[in-house]
């Protein structure tokens, strides 16, 4: 059996010292992010006392399920105003493109900038229609 050529000995008080540091910090920060969370679910508790909130929503819940489709749809509309405020801009930029009076320096800016409109059209098109399947909207090309 031979040793690997880029094997390097460490000594094991050394080793020992880097990983101690190592787990010392990992152990704060857990105990920092516990602390936190438990703060966290004291002041929801607070808050729905304070509320006279008796009764969680679960996913069987009437009003949750409500409120579940309430904001598919609002996200659903926020990526169709997103699509069609991208669709004008290109537009737009189409029709300034066409004007008789646009200079080339102008045109190649337009052009690349057409370039990197399509790319954010395409996104905002997949985006719309992960967004549409679920509520049974018709999807785009």
């Amino acid at each position: 059996m031979q040793t690997p050529a880029n094997y390097q000995f460490v000594a094991l008080e050394q080793s020992y010292a880097i990983n101690l540091s190592a787990t010392c910090k990992a152990d704060t920060a857990h105990c920092q992010l516990n602390k936190d969370c438990k703060g966290l679910l004291i002041e929801i508790l607070e808050l729905e006392q304070h509320m006279n909130i008796n009764l969680r929503w679960t996913p069987t819940n009437p009003q949750y399920q409500k409120m579940a489709e309430y904001v598919a749809q609002r996200k659903f509309e926020k990526a169709l105003d997103h699509l069609q405020t991208l669709v004008i801009k290109r537009l737009f930029e189409l029709h300034r493109l066409n004007l008789l009076q646009t200079e080339y320096k102008m045109c190649t800016h337009i052009a690349k900038s057409l370039q990197t409109r399509s790319k954010t059209i395409c996104t905002a098109i997949t985006h719309y229609n992960t967004l549409a399947v679920p509520l049974g909207r018709p999807t785009l090309d």
